[in-house]
C-alpha cells in the first residue's frame, strides 16, 4: 500500500459561490461598491462557468449566486438557474428586493429556486437612509409577492430569509424587528454584524461581544427567545464579533467555492472585491491591505485540478492550522464569529 497514490475525486461541497454579476441598483453607504464606485469594475460572468462547474454538482449541496452585485441584474440568470435545477442542485441568492415584482416573483418559484433571502439594515425608514436605492417597503413587497406565488403554485419553496446587518449605531433598530417579522412569513434570519470595514468610521461600527453592555446581551437572547416561541420564523441566527479568535472561519473554507465574475477560484467573497486599486480596510482599528486568494482560472484548469493543486491545498492546510502569515484571513472578522 505504501508508494501508491490514492485517486482524488471530487470535492464534497457545503456551496459553491458564484459571483454573477458586479452591477448593483444600490448604494448601501457600508459597500465596497458605493465607498469604491471610482474604481469598481462592473461586469458579468461568463455561462461558461457552467461546464467548468457542472462535474462537480453531484457532490455539492448548494450553489449561490451571489457576490458583490443584485444577482436579478445579471442577464443570464434564468438560463443559468434552469442549467442547475435540470442537474437537481439546490439553488440560492440574495436581492435586495427592488427588482421583484409579481413576473419575478412567478419566475423565481417556477424555476424552483430553492432560497432567497433578502438584505436589511433596519426596521424603519432607517433602512432606506443606510441601504441607499433600496426600501424597506420594496423588501416587504418582494416578500409578499414571493409568499403569494408560493400559495399559488402550492410549493414550499423558495425559502424566505432575511439577511440583517447589525450596526453598532443602530442597535435599537432590533427593538422593532419582532412586529416587523411579524408582518412578514419568513423560514430564516440572520442577524450579522458588519465583517469588512472601509473606513475607520464604519470599522466603530462593528459589534464587538466585549464591548456590548450586559443588558443588550440579555435583550439579543431574549429577542431571539420571543421571535421563536411566537414562531416569527422557523430559525433564527444571531451573530456577533468577539477580539479573540474563536474557530474556524465561518466560510467553511475547506467545503466551499469561491467563484468572481472575471472567472477566479477565490477562497471566499471578502477575497475577490472587484476594484482596479488596491483595497485597504480596517481590522481591530488598524489599516489593512486586502490580499486576494486566488488559485486559478475557470478557462485554464478543470474544477478537481484547481482544488488539488498546491497552492489551493497549502492555503486549506494553512487555514485548518491558523498559519496565515502575510494573508489577509489572519486580519478577518470571520474568524472572531461568535453565535448568541
Amino acid at each position: 500500500m505504501f508508494g501508491i497514490r490514492l485517486p482524488r475525486f471530487y470535492p464534497v461541497f457545503s456551496w459553491i459561490q458564484i459571483e454573477v454579476t458586479t452591477k448593483c441598483n444600490a448604494s448601501c453607504v457600508y459597500c465596497p461598491h458605493y465607498l469604491c464606485r471610482s474604481s469598481w469594475i462592473k461586469r458579468d460572468i461568463s455561462f461558461e462557468i457552467m461546464k467548468f462547474i457542472e462535474p462537480a454538482l453531484p457532490t455539492t449541496d448548494l450553489v449561490y449566486l451571489q457576490g458583490w452585485g443584485e444577482p436579478l441584474l445579471y442577464p443570464d440568470l434564468w438560463k443559468m438557474i434552469e442549467f442547475l435545477k435540470k442537474r437537481n442542485v439546490r439553488i440560492g441568492l440574495t436581492s435586495n428586493g427592488t427588482l421583484i415584482t409579481r413576473e419575478i416573483a412567478r419566475r423565481l418559484v417556477e424555476a424552483g429556486v430553492d432560497i432567497i433571502a433578502f438584505s436589511l439594515a433596519g426596521t424603519d425608514e432607517t433602512n432606506d437612509l443606510i441601504r441607499k436605492g433600496t426600501t424597506l417597503s420594496a423588501v416587504k413587497r418582494g416578500i409578499g409577492l414571493i409568499n403569494e406565488e408560493k400559495k399559488k403554485q402550492g410549493t414550499p419553496l423558495p425559502r424566505v430569509h432575511l439577511a440583517y446587518l447589525l450596526l453598532k449605531s443602530h442597535f435599537d433598530q432590533l427593538n422593532g424587528l419582532p412586529s416587523l417579522l411579524n408582518e412578514l412569513s419568513l423560514q430564516e434570519v440572520v442577524v450579522s454584524p458588519l465583517t469588512l470595514s472601509l473606513s475607520p468610521e464604519l470599522d466603530k461600527e462593528v459589534c464587538f461581544i466585549e464591548e456590548l453592555p450586559e443588558h443588550k446581551l440579555i435583550f439579543l437572547k431574549e429577542l431571539k427567545r420571543k421571535i421563536t416561541a411566537q414562531k416569527l420564523c422557523d430559525n433564527m441566527v444571531i451573530h456577533l464579533v468577539s477580539k479573540d479568535i474563536t474557530e474556524l472561519c465561518t466560510e467553511k473554507i475547506e467545503w466551499s467555492m469561491t467563484i468572481s465574475s472575471d472567472g477566479h477560484i477565490h477562497s471566499c467573497v471578502l477575497s475577490m472585491v472587484p476594484v482596479k486599486t488596491k483595497l485597504f480596510y480596517y481590522h481591530l482599528h488598524a489599516q489593512c491591505e486586502m490580499i486576494p486568494n486566488e488559485f486559478g482560472h475557470f478557462q485554464d484548469d478543470t474544477l478537481k485540478n484547481i482544488w488539488y493543486n498546491k497552492s489551493y491545498r497549502s492555503f486549506r492546510k494553512r487555514h485548518l492550522k491558523e498559519n496565515f502569515g502575510e494573508l489577509s484571513c489572519s486580519r478577518c472578522y470571520k474568524r472572531r464569529m461568535v453565535t448568541i
